[in-house]
């Protein structure tokens, strides 16, 4: 794929398409490229058709050594995966939007496990 160049960001805000919301930004895209329909592929392997997204989100969460939990949203459409494999994540649409963007989809994927979360207490 043809890298992508930057986009402008018009705004940052929380959507709440998802819970907890995620960081999504409205974009705005070079007039030539922005009405193209390009094909892209999606973290579980669909193809998805569609212009470059003028609303977008991300947010990937490493679960284990080789296991990812990613939302995305594009435009109206909202996505989740769970236990996605770092090659799924990497050979998808991720890589070259988030490129477009100066963020490394490597670097992303590299961050720290969470800790195991401690059971709740029991109420009395």
């Amino acid at each position: 794929m043809t890298p992508l160049p930057l986009p402008e960001v018009l705004c940052c805000y929380c959507d709440v398409g998802f819970m907890p919301p995620i960081a999504a930004m409205h974009l705005r895209w070079p007039a030539d490229l922005a009405a193209l329909e390009w094909t892209w592929r999606l973290p579980n392997g669909e193809m998805l058709i569609a212009c470059l997204p003028r609303r977008f989100g991300v947010r990937i969460l490493r679960q284990a050594e080789n296991a990812y939990v990613v939302a995305l949203m594009w435009d109206a459409m909202y996505h989740q995966w769970f236990s996605l494999r770092r090659v799924e994540v990497l050979a998808s649409l991720l890589a070259p939007l988030l490129a477009s963007m100066d963020t490394n989809l490597e670097y992303i994927l590299d961050q720290p496990l969470l800790p195991p979360r401690s059971p709740l207490s029991s109420a009395a």
